[in-house]
């Protein structure tokens, strides 16, 4: 059976699917811009566990070149550790907040993916577009980058 040809919604443009190395698990992030860089927002559980060490040296996200295309996907591979050092930045919170990014090292301009950005928050911080009812804490993405 064939997958039928579809657009791809707007909602789910800044969202994809994070899987991680040996099918080990998956979690769901979503795209932001911030100053002109690209990063992935997601759990601060997805990262790390209970002791704060990664959970995996990397994460797998699903991008697309192909705006009309469900099947058409492309893999890419982000480093969650480098040089020891983890490649995600979270916000030291009281009460823990959990949320953390990881700074892209690909340029979402060449994907049909579409980041989200404070261009896109109104006064009261809600998305507007086809994401609308998805609430982000601007201040909190901004201590984080």
């Amino acid at each position: 059976m064939s997958i039928p040809q579809q657009s791809i919604q707007d909602l789910f443009l800044p969202v994809t699917p994070i899987k991680y190395p040996n099918d080990s698990g998956n979690a769901t992030g979503f795209f932001f811009r911030h100053d002109g860089d690209d990063f992935l927002i997601s759990t601060k559980h997805s990262f790390v566990d209970e002791d704060n060490d990664p959970v995996s040296d990397s994460i797998r996200i699903i991008l697309r070149e192909v705006p009309d295309e469900l099947q058409l996907t492309i893999h890419k591979d982000i480093d969650l550790v480098e040089d020891g050092e983890p490649t995600w930045l979270s916000l030291d919170h009281s009460p823990p907040v959990d949320i953390a990014a990881v700074k892209l090292p690909i340029d979402l301009d060449d994907y049909v993916n579409i980041p989200l950005s404070t261009d896109s928050l109104l006064s009261d911080n809600r998305i507007l577009g086809p994401a609308r009812d998805l609430i982000i804490i601007e201040p909190v993405i901004e201590s984080i980058s």
